[in-house]
Order: structure tokens, then sequence, then C-alpha cells
């Protein structure tokens, strides 16, 4: 809120007086003092002639869904063997030491 109070020329006090509330309140607001609920931070923006957007994006989980898709075409006994030849890489790279019997 504050690069776009300052971006148009907008003291906290003449924000604050737009906003009839105090100039405190707008203060607390940019030092992360509280938390404005969008809807206020909606009209603030509004005020200053500016618009809040919202937008929700597909997060990248990080997992190849086609890998995925690949691995459950194996058998229950090659998945099997897959998991284990993966385990034991994963282990071999472990700068643990490791156990030799269970």
């Amino acid at each position: 809120m504050r690069e776009a109070r300052e971006r148009r020329g907008v003291s906290q006090k003449q924000l604050a007086m737009r906003a009839s509330t105090a100039q405190s309140a707008i203060s607390r607001i940019e030092r992360d003092r509280v938390s404005p609920s969008i809807e206020t931070l909606r009209e603030l923006l509004y005020l200053l002639g500016e618009d809040l957007m919202l937008e929700v994006q597909k997060r990248d989980s990080g997992i190849d869904r086609s890998l995925n898709a690949e691995r459950l075409k194996l058998s229950p006994s090659e998945r099997l063997e897959y998991g284990m030849a993966f385990a034991d890489q994963v282990i071999a790279m472990s700068p643990l030491p490791r156990r030799e019997a269970w």
C-alpha cells in the first residue's frame, strides 16, 4: 500500500483523511503492525486511484504426473523392485553412516 500511496504522491495524513481514519492507522498498516482485511485494503487502494487485483494460480507441486503414470503401468512386483532400487540410491547418497543389519 505504501508503494501505491507514494506513487500517487499522497501522504499518510491525506489518505487517512480520505478514508475517515487516523494517520496512525495508515502507518500501522504500512509498517505491518496490523493486517487489514482485503476489503479495507481494497478501499484504501481505491481511494488512491488503484484497484486491488487478486488471482488464483495452480501451484507447481514438483510432481511429474507423467512419470507417475509410467510407474503405474508397471506390475506391483516391478514397482516394488523400482522402489527398492530408488531407496538404495538414496541411502548410498546419504551422508549418514549406513546400518548394515536391522
